[in-house]
């Protein structure tokens, strides 16, 4: 039952949109209709308006030929002109670079000289600066190897002195033990030869 009545309502609702549709088509229709007739009046008008254009051209184009031909001659005359003056400017501008030229290579000529001149001056300071450099380290050293060898010298003269100094302290405490040592001995002898007198 719902399912016929869903059909019903498709139906209508298909009925209503062609309805629509064929209105819409006869709309469409007419109007179409109306462009046709305004559109080919339009061109009638446009015709006769052209042909009137067209006559009074036919009566200008003599003075329009005539106006070309005479214009032409000026153009032509112009450019002729313009080419002259072109080739003028042309063989100035050449001039001015070809002298431009010759200037700026004198130019870099003068100022790679100079810059030569430069690098070699300043070569031969830098060779001077070395070798005065070189000279002083080297007096400097011999300066420094001279107070270093007097040092040496004198420290040597020093150590001589206090090995013979150790030396001499060395054998005077030698000497000193020996005759303790001696005196010592004497001492013991004289005790023991008491003490055998006493014995006896």
């Amino acid at each position: 039952m719902g399912k016929k009545r869903d059909n019903v309502q498709q139906e209508r609702k298909r009925e209503s949109e062609d309805s629509t549709t064929g209105e819409v088509k006869g709309a469409k229709k007419s109007t179409t209709g109306e462009q046709k007739w305004s559109e080919e009046g339009t061109t009638g008008e446009e015709n006769g308006a052209k042909r009137a254009q067209q006559v009074k051209k036919s009566e200008e184009g003599q003075q329009v030929k005539k106006n070309g031909a005479k214009r032409a001659q000026q153009v032509k005359k112009s450019g002729a002109k313009r080419a002259q003056q072109v080739k003028k400017n042309g063989a100035k501008r050449a001039q001015q670079v070809k002298k431009n030229g010759a200037k700026r290579a004198q130019q870099v000529k003068k100022s790679g000289a100079k810059r030569a001149q430069q690098v070699k001056k300043n070569g031969a300071n830098r060779a001077q600066q070395v070798k005065k450099n070189g000279a002083k380290r080297a007096q400097q050293v011999k300066k420094s190897r001279a107070k270093r060898a007097q040092q040496v010298k004198k420290n040597g003269v020093k150590r001589a002195q206090q090995v013979k100094t150790n030396a001499a302290k060395r054998a005077q405490q030698v000497k000193k033990n020996r005759a303790k040592r001696a005196q010592q001995e004497r001492l013991m002898k004289r005790r023991r030869a008491q003490q055998e007198e006493k014995t006896e």
